[in-house]
């Protein structure tokens, strides 16, 4: 991404890992979170539905939870990227269990 001389910013990092997810290139999807975090993008809230995504798209549940518990504030982007992750591995009961959660913390849509 770099070495062709586009910039790294949250609009292009969130093609580039999606490009990964419809490539099925789960290597490329690594290297697209560690440019998030090099520049600083791994908690912006375009990035972080688009690194959950990756995480979940390629089994790593773990990561993708992980990614989700730190951030500061959950959006309905976010959020629905870990029901969708979470539907994808089996885990409907995780889905109720998140929308538990936003109503007991007073989650808001925005």
């Amino acid at each position: 991404m770099r070495s062709e001389g586009c910039l790294v910013d949250s609009f292009n990092l969130v093609f580039a890992i999606k490009a990964c997810i419809r490539l099925s290139i789960l290597q490329d999807g690594k290297s697209v979170h560690s440019l998030a975090v090099k520049f600083g993008l791994e908690r912006d809230p375009y990035v972080v539905p688009a690194l959950i995504d990756v995480h979940m798209e390629f089994g790593s549940l773990e990561d993708a939870q992980k990614l989700f518990d730190e951030i500061s504030k959950w959006n309905k982007v976010s959020c629905g990227a870990m029901m969708k992750g979470y539907l994808k591995s089996s885990k409907p009961v995780k889905v109720f269990e998140l929308l538990s959660r936003m109503r007991t913390s007073g989650f808001k849509q925005e």
